[in-house]
This record gives structure tokens, C-alpha cells and sequence, in this order.
């Protein structure tokens, strides 16, 4: 059927977790100059959303900031090889937003594409 753009971005995530034969998806969009993206999630219950957003937990995303660091963006990779996972289970986003919701998650594969009209994480 027809669906309207909001919609087929909403289900982006949870038609990439499949294609890739994963859990889950996110895709995060920060416009030029934003500093809180626009985010779509395919696993997230809405209370995980919610307490993401009005914690800023994106702020602390260990999987992100390992790829910014190493000046990684505009590639696709297993996070993996650039965040030690030692160092993921010390980090703030696992202590205080997946283990508070009994999640397991602990892997990532993604990419950061940067433009001039702002970034985007999966």
C-alpha cells in the first residue's frame, strides 16, 4: 500500500535491522547546527524512547563517539573494531540506559554520513 513519507522513514530501521539480519535499527538525524537529532528506532519500547531523548543518552553513545574520534565518518563498520568493549560496559549510554531496561544489546555496526545539510547515524 501507499504510505506517507513519516511512515516509510518510521519504518526504515526495522526494514534495515532485517535486510542486515539484525536485532535492530537507528537512524538518527541531526540537521545543520542541531545538537538533538530526529531519531526513528526499531527496537525501542517508548519508554526507552523517551528516557534517550530527556536523558540526552545520544549525547553519550560510546559507538558514535568512537568513530567521530577517529575521524571515521563516511565509512560503514563493525564499531567493534574501534570501541573496545570493556570500554562500552563502562559507559554511561549501557549503565544508565541499557542495563536500566534489562537490554542486551552490546554490538554495532554503523556509519556516520556527514553533509553540509547535517549527519546521519545508523
Amino acid at each position: 500500500g501507499i504510505c506517507s513519507s513519516d511512515e516509510a522513514l518510521a519504518a526504515l530501521p526495522g526494514r534495515l535491522a532485517a535486510f542486515l539480519g539484525a536485532r535492530s535499527a537507528s537512524l538518527q538525524w541531526y540537521g545543520s547546527g542541531e545538537t538533538s537529532p530526529e531519531a526513528h528506532f526499531s527496537y525501542f519500547s517508548p519508554e526507552m524512547i523517551a528516557h534517550y531523548f530527556a536523558q540526552e543518552i545520544y549525547k553519550d553513545d560510546p559507538w558514535s563517539n568512537a568513530v567521530e574520534r577517529r575521524g571515521l565518518v563516511q565509512s560503514v563498520l563493525n564499531v567493534d573494531e574501534v570501541l573496545d568493549y570493556s570500554d562500552f560496559l563502562r559507559s554511561r549510554f549501557y549503565n544508565d540506559f541499557i542495563k536500566v531496561h534489562g537490554d542486551d544489546t552490546a554490538r554495532c555496526v554503523g556509519a556516520i554520513m556527514q553533509s553540509a545539510d547535517g549527519r546521519l547515524a545508523i
